[in-house]
């Protein structure tokens, strides 16, 4: 058997470029076509608005996330091609044609990190690759997901609260505990939730607090977002 020393994020790479090459091998088969006709690229006069139409959050809770990516334009006979990157590097290439109006991205947490991604036009044409494109960026924020848990007792006019956040990971510890993450205790109130207190979860993700309350109320615990993970909000509980 024959190792292979190539890793998953080279592999990555390799597949952007090749989508890259495929995409401009496109653009110089028209641009050599409007040659043979008289006209050239650098004539064009008009521009035609084109987006990617990116979701706005996507919740990484799986080794590997699909998200659409379609094509917002009124371009007609469009080639268009674009990078989404971000701090975390280039998470894939992107192109659009007559013919196909959307693309499928992959996000694999093995090599990819989370975070905002944002599209930047590598080429765009439009008429036949007479006419260029007026590209308007636009970004899309990854994050791992979050679960917050909530259980109570009651011990008299004394109430126990107990919490468990958690989030997911990338794929060699997919679940880890929200340590030194905030969670906030609410209480429903007159149609709405309140906050109570707010304690820091532990190594492992717990936090327990106790509180003198006669009186019969709704709770539920909240976390934050975090550069890297969303926010979560637990079941409730009654005591």
């Amino acid at each position: 058997m024959v190792e292979s020393d190539v890793t998953p994020s080279a592999n990555r790479g390799k597949l952007i470029n090749l989508r890259r090459l495929g995409v401009l091998a496109l653009a110089v088969i028209g641009a050599l076509a409007l040659l043979a006709t008289g006209r050239e690229q650098a004539s064009a006069t008009s521009y035609c608005p084109a987006r990617a139409a990116l979701p706005a959050r996507v919740v990484i809770d799986r080794p590997q996330v699909l998200f659409s990516a379609p094509i917002v334009t009124s371009c007609n006979n469009y080639t268009i091609a674009a990078y989404l990157y971000g701090a975390g590097g280039s998470l894939d290439y992107l192109w659009w044609d007559a013919t196909k109006s959307s693309n499928t991205v992959q996000f694999n947490t093995l090599v990819q990190a989370p975070g905002s991604y944002r599209t930047r036009l590598d080429s765009g044409y439009s008429d036949g690759f007479v006419n260029g494109v007026a590209w308007t960026p636009t970004s899309v924020t990854l994050k791992y997901a979050s679960y917050d848990y909530v259980a109570s007792t009651r011990v008299g006019k004394v109430v126990y609260i107990n919490g468990l956040l958690r989030s997911y990971s990338n794929g060699f510890r997919p679940i880890v505990a929200g340590t030194g993450r905030v969670q906030y205790l609410q209480r429903y109130v007159r149609g709405g939730w309140q906050t109570v207190l707010a304690r820091t979860a532990n190594s492992a993700g717990r936090f327990a607090v106790g509180f003198i309350q006669p009186n019969v109320f709704q709770y539920r615990l909240v976390s934050l977002d975090t550069p890297t993970a969303w926010g979560a909000i637990s079941a409730s509980t009654v005591r």
